[in-house]
């Protein structure tokens, strides 16, 4: 299994969700095996380190529901990478972490459960610097650019840039 986690404040964005635009794209293109049921996971989005603490305690839970303690590839935008790193410390295995610009915070991660992790965001994030949040990682992480600077900062999750930019390829996936 695969899944996608969306980020602070996209609880109600439908990219993320089954029929979404990035998730039909992932699903039909990088990871066939992408979670599709209507039971999917998701959290509040809210802002605090504690709401994303709850959350990978909750995605812990929600993974030993559907018998996965251990998944292939998970998709994390902004703060949902966060909530799939912490996870880790819950004994969550992942094959993959994709981390789609994720704000870089001492989080507490187990990276023994971790194949590998790889990181695409966009040069100079504003909403990153907004979150005084670091824009790089600096071990563990194989980092990856966008070329643009100082764009959107969800263009890390959209289909079309991951089509032009051939990033299925370039992140070995």
């Amino acid at each position: 299994m695969s899944l996608i986690i969306h980020g602070t404040f996209s609880y109600t964005k439908p990219w993320w969700h089954s029929g979404g635009d990035f998730h039909t794209y992932i699903k039909n293109s990088v990871r066939p095996n992408l979670y599709s049921q209507g039971d999917y996971f998701d959290w509040s989005g809210a802002y605090k380190k504690k709401h994303r603490r709850a959350a990978a305690a909750k995605l812990a839970t929600w993974l030993g529901e559907k018998n996965a303690s251990a998944v292939d590839t998970i998709f994390g935008h902004s703060y949902g990478g966060a909530i799939a790193l912490m996870s880790t410390a819950y004994g969550i295995e992942y094959e993959t972490v994709v981390l789609l610009s994720t704000p870089v915070h001492n989080y507490e991660v187990d990276w023994r459960n971790i194949g590998r992790t790889v990181s695409l965001r966009i040069h100079c994030d504003l909403v990153l610097l907004a979150a005084r949040a670091r824009q790089r990682f600096r071990t563990n992480v194989d980092e990856y650019w966008l070329d643009d600077w100082f764009v959107a900062h969800d263009l890390s999750h959209d289909h079309s840039i991951w089509t032009a930019g051939n990033w299925k390829a370039t992140l070995g996936l």
